[in-house]
């Protein structure tokens, strides 16, 4: 608890947590994935269902607002896409399963989509957003123009490293002109875009390409 670390004998008792929920055998595929930073994941059955355990108290708080998220989506029409349907949550907030999508990362199917099926996902994704941003749910976590300006200045500076090693002076200064100025002042602009809801990580490795369409 409240570590990055992943141990094995952790990692064994949660699968037998997976599957002792499930009543399922050794014949179900339940795959460890470490990559997370926040959850440790379990896939079962590449994505029939998927579990997340919490690796600390944060990501247990934020386990709420997510749960309450998809059981509200759960009931709201937003557009030709699947979406996860929780089924298993911890009495203790400390992990939560879902009925999951099958299929791939669209990262990784992405270089063998053709223009059409691109397309689809395209307004399939837009549609799915529109619909999103309108819905309300009280209690959820918000932040603001400041506290955005804030971590992506605090996320340059963690990226000096990388950027000193692979990018010019002249690279390095307009990335900090666009954070420094650019975006200060385009997210400032009249009228202010609303407080909505939003996805928080909405990019390729959070899609699922399967055979019915996107998730």
């Amino acid at each position: 608890w409240d570590s990055q670390i992943t141990d094995a004998t952790v990692v064994a008792d949660e699968i037998a947590t997976v599957r002792a929920l499930l009543d399922a055998g050794d014949e179900v595929r339940v795959l460890f994935d470490d990559t997370g930073w926040d959850s440790r994941v379990y896939l079962v059955d590449d994505g029939a269902a998927v579990f997340k355990f919490a690796r600390n108290s944060t990501a247990a708080r934020q386990y709420r607002s997510e749960i309450e998220v998809l059981q509200l989506l759960a009931v709201e029409y937003v557009g030709a896409v699947a979406l996860p349907r929780v089924r298993w949550i911890d009495d203790e907030g400390r992990f939560f399963g879902y009925e999951g999508i099958v299929g791939i990362p669209l990262l990784d199917a992405s270089a063998t989509l053709t223009a059409d099926q691109r397309g689809t996902i395209g307004a399939s994704i837009g549609t799915f957003l529109a619909r999103l941003h309108a819905l309300h749910l009280d209690g959820v976590s918000s932040s603001t123009i400041e506290d955005d300006l804030a971590e992506y200045a605090t996320k340059l500076d963690l990226a000096q490293p990388a950027l000193l090693a692979h990018c010019s002076t002249e690279e390095r200064e307009r990335l900090d002109a666009f954070v420094s100025d650019r975006l200060s002042v385009g997210l400032r602009v009249t009228p202010a875009v609303p407080l909505a809801l939003g996805h928080g990580d909405l990019g390729p490795w959070n899609i699922v390409f399967g055979r019915s369409g996107i998730g």
